[in-house]
């Protein structure tokens, strides 16, 4: 808590499991909190979260799950490769459910011509992401 300010945060339910831990101090210009802390600007919720649980490991970045940029909830972040993070965002259409399907949709198309633009339009996706979906260049795990 800033003594001067009063608290750094509101608890306030958010749709996820418990609430969220809403930042109430300043933001940056992709709506997360940051703060000042040793005289070096850092993300609110990455530093609560170290408060509880340590630094992030190494090649990780926090991923909200539940989906609230200014949630500083530590129970609410989630160490994850950048990737995935990208993966989970919100702005992300292609799921890995989604990446099966359209492989197995690629494959019963057969000899059709134009199956990437078929897909592509049908999933709202461009020609050359089922390319890379289906030539293993993005959701590589995906069988």
């Amino acid at each position: 808590m800033n003594r001067r300010k009063g608290p750094d945060y509101a608890v306030a339910p958010r749709g996820y499991a418990t609430p969220c831990w809403i930042w109430l101090g300043a933001t940056n210009n992709k709506g997360y909190g940051v703060m000042t802390t040793g005289g070096e600007t850092r993300l609110a919720h990455v530093v609560y979260y170290e408060r509880a649980n340590g630094l992030v490991p190494e090649g990780k970045e926090l991923d909200h799950l539940c989906g609230v940029p200014l949630c500083i909830a530590p129970d609410h972040q989630e160490p994850v490769t950048h990737l995935e993070n990208i993966r989970r965002g919100r702005k992300c259409k292609l799921t890995i459910e989604l990446a099966r399907v359209i492989r197995a949709e690629y494959i019963a198309l057969g000899d059709t011509w134009g199956k990437q633009s078929i897909l592509g339009r049908k999933y709202r996706l461009s020609p050359s992401t089922i390319y890379s979906v289906i030539h293993g260049k993005t959701w590589k795990e995906v069988a």
